[in-house]
Formats: structure tokens, C-alpha cells, sequence
């Protein structure tokens, strides 16, 4: 075994740098890492160095590492919180086993939560805090609304809401930490979650994924009472709807954006009247019923789209203002007899367009 004394930890010559890298990083265990990390848990360069060979060994036991790392690393880390380099070597093996469930405790999560409030302007460690966050939220949502991170999530996502990776990377953590439960925590920022989530949408109009990303994330706040307020006094709807138009090829955004309409059209008729009388930003009347004829006729093979659009049309249904629309537009003569006629094995599709047409044809009979 290559040993590795204080000098060369401190002022390492650079032949024996290099052999120092060749030999640990091909050859040593964890084991002789963490003896010697602990033995010069006070030296900062040579923590710094340390800490980067294990992150390049390819002959890591993760195991190990895993078991070790809440009780052994983080205290050693947190010495040394303003050094960039130590800091980001940690979320880089800490990316390596978070899918232990060892792992996935509070004291990770507080570890985790000190490291945003420090480097809440590092875009990568930013995002590299993200992806960690990412795991521990699909595995244990209820983790992260316990150590209160939410006001930190927002923080971040204000600040760095021109940043397109960083805000998907959030708006996933938020749609995990929200989809099954609404917290307290959530609740008292969702003023400031919304209107983030609004200036992500105007500040990048044209990614797809980002769009998608925003919808799933808005979607578990659609059956707060307060959310539908904030909608009809900001005009969000008019923003999904653009989406849609804008989106119009692409078919997981098309998804995300029918199904955060819909539920917002089954809670408030004013949401319903916003979708049908946006208009782009160029101040131009979209014809919604258009929109929606076009997005089937892309993807008229699709049972999916088909069931999404048709879920838009059944919630706007129970509206006398838009079923008028419907019949100026004659949506039952194209896009709901394209819809039966292209999918006229299923029965869910071929009846909830009779529902539709039923009450379609109700409304011309009592004009």
C-alpha cells in the first residue's frame, strides 16, 4: 500500500500527486479514507485532498461509505463548510449512495438545508443539492416537510428562477413534496410559489420541459381555495394556455397542461372564461377550441391526448357559456366526432364524447 504522509497531504510534489491519484484511486478501500481523514480531521488541505481521491476511486465500497458517512464525514465536513472544493467532492459521494435508505434520515436532510443557505449563489453546487433532494423526496417525501425545507426550495427558486435546469430540478422537489399531502409550511408560501412559478413560465417560454415541470408542480396547490383567487386575479390560466399552444408537438407538456386546466375548470367557471378568452402576448385572441383541435390532429393516434382533451371539454361542460362556445366553434361536428371515430374501441372515450355531445345538444334545445 501507498502511504500517504503530512507532507504530501499539505505540499504533495507532483510525481508523488500523481502516484498518490494512481494508486488510490484503482486500488484503496474506504476504510484507509476514513482512518486517514479522521486522523487529520483538522487539517483543511489535507481533508481537501483526501476527500477528492475517495470521490475518484472506482473501487469505493458505497456500502461502507453509506454507513460511515452521517457518523464519520458530515462532522468533518462541517468543519471546512467554506471550502468549495471539500463541499462539492461531499455532495458528489453523497450522490453515489442516497439511494441507501441508510442514508435517508433528518440529519441528512439538516446537513442538506445548512448547504443551501450557504451556497444559495453556487448554481452547481445548487444543483447538485437538487438532484440529492430529488431522490430523498421521491423516497421519503415526508422527510423533507419535516425539517421545513420548503421556505428554503422557494428561496432558491426565486432567486435563481432564469436559470432553466435549476428551476425544473425545484419544481420537481416541490410536485414530490406536495402531490400526496399539503403542508402548513407549503400553504403559508404559496403565495410566493405561484408567482415564481408564473415568472419561470414568462422567463422561459420556450422549453417544453421546464413548461411540464411547472405544471405537475402547480397541480397538487390547484385544490387550495386561495390558489383559484390568485389565478383569476393574475390571469395564470392564460399562461397554460399559451403553453398549450406553444407546446403544441409536444406531448408530455400537452398532458401536464389539460390536466392542470381541467381541475382548475371543475373548481371555478371564471377559470373556464379565462381559457377562452386569452390571448398571446402579442395581445392576439387565441381561438382555444383551435388550439385544441390542432393538438388532436397531431396526436389523433394517441388514447392519452385523446382522454385529456376530452377531461378539458367534460369539466367545461357543466358552463352555459361554454357549452355556447362549443357550438359556435361546432366542436361536436369535428373535434369530438374525430376523437369518437378514431377511437371508437374504448369505451371510456366513446362515452364520455356522448356525455359531452348530450349536452351539447340539451343546450341547443332550450336556445
Amino acid at each position: 500500500m501507498h502511504n500517504i504522509d503530512s507532507s504530501q497531504m499539505k505540499y504533495p510534489s507532483q510525481n508523488d500527486k500523481q502516484r498518490t491519484r494512481n494508486d488510490l484511486v484503482n486500488n484503496e478501500k474506504f476504510e484507509y479514507y476514513l482512518n486517514y481523514i479522521k486522523q487529520h480531521r483538522n487539517a483543511e488541505s489535507r481533508i481537501e485532498y483526501a476527500i477528492q481521491l475517495c470521490n475518484q476511486s472506482k473501487s469505493i465500497d458505497l456500502t461502507s461509505l453509506a454507513m460511515c458517512f452521517q457518523k464519520d464525514i458530515i462532522p468533518i465536513v462541517e468543519y471546512f463548510l467554506s471550502n468549495i472544493i471539500i463541499v462539492q467532492n461531499t455532495f458528489e459521494l453523497l450522490a453515489k449512495i442516497i439511494h441507501n435508505d441508510i442514508i435517508i434520515t433528518s440529519q441528512t436532510v439538516t446537513f442538506i438545508r445548512k448547504m443551501i443557505s450557504l451556497y444559495e449563489n453556487n448554481k452547481d453546487v445548487i444543483k447538485n443539492i437538487a438532484d440529492i433532494l430529488i431522490v430523498l423526496a421521491t423516497q421519503n417525501s415526508k422527510l423533507l416537510n419535516n425539517a421545513r425545507i420548503a421556505s428554503h426550495l422557494v428561496h432558491i427558486m426565486t432567486k435563481h428562477e432564469q436559470n432553466a435546469d435549476v428551476s425544473a430540478k425545484c419544481c420537481t422537489i416541490l410536485w414530490l413534496m406536495a402531490k400526496d399531502s399539503m403542508t402548513n409550511e407549503l400553504r403559508d408560501h404559496q403565495s410566493k410559489i405561484l408567482s415564481t412559478l408564473l415568472n419561470i413560465l414568462q422567463n422561459h417560454p420556450d422549453n417544453s420541459d421546464l413548461f411540464t415541470k411547472v405544471c405537475f408542480a402547480f397541480l397538487p396547490f390547484v385544490f387550495e381555495k386561495s390558489t383559484v383567487d390568485y389565478l383569476v386575479q393574475f390571469n395564470l390560466v392564460r399562461y397554460f394556455t399559451i403553453g398549450l399552444q406553444q407546446h403544441n408537438d409536444n406531448r408530455p407538456a400537452i398532458k401536464a397542461a389539460l390536466a392542470v386546466l381541467s381541475e382548475l375548470f371543475k373548481l371555478d367557471e371564471r377559470c373556464v372564461m379565462r381559457f377562452l378568452c386569452s390571448r398571446s402576448n402579442d395581445g392576439t385572441l387565441l381561438d382555444s377550441m383551435e388550439i385544441l383541435n390542432k393538438i388532436f390532429d397531431r396526436f389523433k393516434n394517441y388514447v392519452d391526448i385523446a382522454r385529456g382533451i376530452l377531461t378539458l371539454l367534460k369539466s367545461m361542460s357543466s358552463y352555459d357559456d361554454a357549452i355556447d362556445e362549443m357550438i359556435s366553434t361546432k366542436i361536436d361536428e369535428s373535434l369530438l366526432y374525430e376523437i369518437k371515430r378514431f377511437h371508437s374501441e374504448n369505451d371510456d372515450v366513446t362515452q364520455t364524447c356522448e356525455h359531452i355531445m348530450t349536452r351539447i345538444r340539451q343546450r341547443k334545445s332550450n336556445s
